[in-house]
């Protein structure tokens, strides 16, 4: 089955280097997560947000770098909506506090005020919702490998025992 996945994505990736005559496309479904769409109209809009917040550098539609950047948002889309899934298998949440926590210290360690800071996120091309929303994802992001590291990283009563056994003549009694 992940194969399977995996070369679906990748046919789906092949099919975002369309000729440049498919201009005229607007939308088509280009990836299917767990029951979840992203539409090519999706990637485009997180493509143009992303090349709009560097300013002074112009992508023209025939440029090849567009292509690779195309790519990689959907890579980075797919990858979120996998992470969305398995958050809620799992359960992990961010709570509103949580996120006003993170921006409080982020505002402290700037010396920025609520203003300055809502001006700041502007310049980036951010509102604060979406902001918060990033903070948002990228806790879970952080949870999910806090908690996938953590079940990897389990140690059995027979190997403690072994170490024990092992070890007790350089152990020294507390």
């Amino acid at each position: 089955p992940q194969i399977a996945k995996f070369f679906g994505v990748l046919a789906l990736l092949a099919s975002l280097a369309a000729p440049a005559g498919a201009a005229e496309l607007v939308d088509r479904v280009v990836a299917v997560v767990n029951g979840k769409l992203i539409t090519l109209f999706d990637v485009n809009t997180r493509v143009a947000d992303m090349v709009q917040q560097t300013q002074g550098v112009a992508l023209k539609p025939d440029d090849p770098r567009l292509d690779d950047l195309r790519r990689q948002v959907l890579e980075s889309m797919i990858t979120d909506l996998v992470i969305e899934s398995e958050a809620t298998k799992l359960k992990l949440t961010v709570s509103e506090t949580e996120i006003d926590s993170q921006i409080e210290e982020i505002k402290k360690k700037n010396n920025l005020t609520q203003q300055q800071f809502v001006t700041e996120l502007a310049k980036e091309g951010l509102t604060l919702k979406q902001f918060r929303d990033k903070l948002r994802v990228d806790s879970i992001k952080k949870r999910l490998l806090g908690f996938m590291v953590h079940r990897k990283v389990l140690v059995t009563d027979d190997e403690i025992r072994d170490y024990y056994e092992k070890n007790k003549g350089s152990l020294a009694a507390a």
